[in-house]
């Protein structure tokens, strides 16, 4: 039997590590990069098509508005009397010649519902005309002032 204390043998030692084998496993291979994701499509310019087409339909509904509510004073104006704008909606007669004469009457249309006054078609036979005004004579239905711009 043999000591269990004593050295080993050199024939049972283990063979030393050779040069080409490694003390370590080898390392992982690399793990490839994440593909970036797509950039987003740009919506950059239709934003801006629907800003602009937005403010384009506030602006029209704006002066339709304006041009609808333009319903009080001028109940006595007829055709080449000159109109000055008040406070809101009110529209007063006042001279020609008068600073604030901005319209003169250029055609009155009679019995017009108020809502049709603001088709815009309602003024075609005076060519002149830029705005209106709607002056009520019973229940819903009223007269257009056909207005173009005074010219002192």
């Amino acid at each position: 039997m043999s000591d269990p204390h004593a050295a080993p043998n050199p024939a049972q030692q283990p063979a030393p590590a050779s040069a080409t084998q490694p003390e370590f496993p080898p390392p992982a291979a690399p793990v490839p990069a994440a593909t970036p994701a797509p950039a987003p499509a740009r919506k950059g310019m239709s934003k801006k098509l629907r800003s602009i087409a937005g403010i384009v339909v506030f602006i029209v509904v704006a002066v339709a508005v304006k041009m609808y509510l333009r319903s009080s004073g001028g109940d006595d104006a007829t055709v080449g009397d000159c109109i000055a704008e008040g406070k809101g909606t009110a529209l007063t007669v006042v001279a020609c010649d008068d600073a604030k004469a901005q319209w003169k009457v250029a055609g009155i249309v009679k019995d017009i519902e108020k809502p049709g006054a603001t088709e815009g078609k309602v003024c075609q036979a005076f060519p002149a005309t830029e705005t209106f005004g709607w002056r009520k004579t019973s229940g819903d239905k009223g007269d257009v002032m056909c207005l173009a711009p005074n010219s002192k």
